[in-house]
């Protein structure tokens, strides 16, 4: 296998259609022999159906606020059809699998959920939030108490802190997370032969805000005019691997040249 062995049982579990049936069957093979990826598995399932919970209720509306304020699960079994998440900490194959749960965060009103892991072979805690209002290619962010700074997602939702970043009794310690989901979005579309940047709003809702932009030399001048009680106030900048936070002043937000590389570059709205 070119890709890890993890990555390969995370496609099984997530995307099977996108393997073929000589990779599937040889994933299928190594879970027969192995406890360890046996359990691995497990994990990818049982979080593959918190989502898909999630998913049932997606919703194409933006909600009226940015934030969600979120709360440690309670310890308790989970109920089918019910949206309480335990925080569990797959203590049956936590000596066996790599991926721990270390803390789950809920917001049952908003039906979002924030769960923090750490994958003991790389020693790397992850940060994946889901909520009915975060597309596949949506940016986040998320505030946790005591940390002044935002931490801005990859698309999808997955936060990738500094390696060694946070300790697992920091992760237990935190008694509440706020997640900041987006309210709209547009996109910059580069012409690489001309260096021209171009406007798509097509996923904006029209009757809330109006996006337009102003080209100069060195930068891109985003304008923002939101309509009723619509506001906003901060923009994310996104290349798809990295995200840059921008403060609005006064209805506009500058945007260097030098950040659009890619041939789309999204910008997502918050309040």
């Amino acid at each position: 296998m070119k890709k890890s062995t993890k990555e390969h049982i995370e496609s099984y579990i997530f995307t099977p259609n996108l393997l073929s049936t000589e990779k599937k069957r040889e994933v299928e093979e190594l879970l027969k022999e192995s406890d360890e990826l046996r359990a691995l598995a497990d994990w990818y399932r049982s979080f593959k159906n918190e989502i898909r919970y999630v998913e049932k209720s997606k919703s194409k509306k933006r909600p009226e606020s940015s934030k969600v304020d979120l709360l440690p699960a309670p310890v308790i079994k989970k109920k089918k059809h019910s949206f309480i998440l335990a925080a569990k900490t797959t203590s049956t194959h936590k000596s066996k699998s790599s991926l721990l749960t270390l803390r789950t965060f809920i917001s049952k009103e908003n039906k979002a959920l924030v769960r923090v892991i750490r994958d003991s072979d790389s020693s790397q805690v992850q940060i994946h939030a889901i909520s009915e209002n975060i597309d596949s290619d949506d940016v986040a962010m998320i505030r946790i108490p005591g940390i002044p700074d935002l931490m801005i997602s990859m698309p999808g939702g997955i936060f990738l802190p500094r390696k060694g970043q946070y300790s697992d009794d920091m992760v237990k310690n935190w008694d509440s997370c706020m997640l900041y989901i987006p309210m709209d979005r547009a996109d910059l579309l580069l012409n690489p032969e001309s260096g021209k940047v171009y406007l798509d709003t097509h996923r904006s809702d029209k009757e809330q805000i109006m996006v337009s932009i102003t080209e100069e030399a060195d930068q891109i001048i985003i304008h923002v005019k939101c309509f009723k009680d619509f506001r906003v106030d901060k923009v994310v900048v996104s290349d798809g691997n990295r995200g840059y936070l921008m403060l609005m002043n006064q209805g506009y937000v500058n945007l260097p040249k030098s950040l659009i590389k890619n041939r789309v570059t999204s910008l997502f709205f918050f309040n």
